[in-house]
């Protein structure tokens, strides 16, 4: 395993992956926090899909249909996510800000770190391929929290194991907020293992929001409006979020409502 992927060493990895989405107008990034190294359990799922680490990828674009085999890797992938600890903040740009994301990373990561989200480990932020812009480093020096980090654009998922982890939240963080756009309406047989009936119907986003909003939380409480007292129910804020000032509206409406703070009440 590379050493640049352990994440015993001194240096914390933050794998970051996109999703594009043209029609509803926005760009979803996903960076990925494991609290535990990630690779050789990312090789171990796609060997049980008959695939082959280091060829082959899991990538959330290609069609699951009639491929159990992909479906049960995508859960196994959630499982990955979820046994190593992994923190999930997000950054949502409007679409025709492609060449700013790793900008917004940036920014994102500046304020995570001064809000202490991070110990104190310089980061490693590996990016997927296609993501970074040139002159990107030189405007992430200006950030002096950032001063310590390490940028590796242009990656190969295939190589690095934790960027298809990135790509899996991507595309299951957007397609909640699709959904919560009216975009996107899907349902789902909840299936064996979950606490309803198996046969039922459940909301896609519904789902994919109860598997995965473990890992989008920090451990600061919301409270509501100047009381300071606590919700009727368990809430906290996001642990990163960035929402870009020239995301339409509804667009930017729906991402805060749904991300900036998780309900962590009694669903699965």
């Amino acid at each position: 395993m590379d050493a640049q992927l352990d994440t015993t060493t001194s240096r914390q990895p933050v794998y970051v992956d996109e999703s594009i989405h043209d029609r509803a107008g926005f760009i979803l990034t996903a960076l990925v926090i494991p609290a535990a190294p990630v690779h050789e359990s990312v090789d171990a799922a796609l060997t049980r899909a008959g695939l082959a680490p280091g060829s082959d990828e899991f990538k959330s674009s290609a069609s699951m249909a009639g491929q159990p085999h992909l479906q049960q890797l995508r859960s196994d992938l959630l499982h990955v996510l979820l046994n190593a600890g992994s923190k999930v903040a997000l950054v949502i740009s409007d679409r025709s800000e492609r060449h700013l994301i790793v900008d917004h990373v940036g920014l994102l990561l500046d304020a995570m770190i001064v809000r202490g989200r991070f110990d104190n480990r310089p980061l490693d932020v590996f990016l997927d391929r296609g993501i970074a812009a040139p002159g990107t480093v030189g405007r992430w020096r200006q950030h002096q929290s950032l001063r310590r980090a390490k940028l590796s654009p242009g990656q190969d998922s295939r190589a690095v194991r934790g960027i298809q982890l990135a790509d899996m939240c991507a595309h299951n963080a957007a397609t909640i907020l699709l959904s919560d756009l009216g975009i996107v309406r899907r349902t789902v047989l909840a299936g064996e293992g979950s606490p309803f009936d198996p046969d039922e119907e459940l909301e896609l986003e519904w789902t994919l929001w109860a598997s995965l909003r473990h890992c989008f939380t920090s451990d600061e409480r919301a409270y509501p409006g100047d009381s300071r007292e606590p919700t009727e129910f368990t809430e906290f804020d996001a642990f990163g979020l960035f929402v870009s000032d020239l995301c339409a509206p509804k667009v930017k409406r729906a991402a805060l409502d749904r991300f900036a703070h998780v309900y962590m009440g009694c669903i699965f």
